[in-house]
């Protein structure tokens, strides 16, 4: 089915497990580009929108069985999912 989300989409198997998987954006820079926008994911942060994901990227060259780590950085998800950033919005006085 069809969901409110664009670009920040979340998916959920409709089977008995019901997997969960953003789509579109999988996470958020934690160091964003505009004051503006840090202060609106600071917001986030403040009311549960959004948490900060600790998961980890992996590269590998496709010819060693070596894997090297990227550098950490911090990112944040939507919580539960990409999508509830914009559920959040939408339930709002003013729209």
């Amino acid at each position: 089915g069809f969901g409110i989300g664009g670009r920040c989409s979340t998916r959920i198997t409709r089977d008995e497990f019901q997997y969960q998987f953003d789509h579109g954006g999988q996470f958020i820079s934690g160091s964003p580009k505009t004051d503006i926008f840090r202060v609106v994911l600071n917001e986030w942060k403040s009311k549960g929108w959004v948490s900060q994901w600790k998961g980890r990227f992996m590269l590998a060259d496709g010819q060693s069985q070596q894997v090297k780590e990227e550098e950490p950085k911090e990112r944040y998800v939507g919580n539960p999912g990409m999508h509830s950033i914009c559920h959040n919005l939408l339930d709002h006085e003013n729209i």
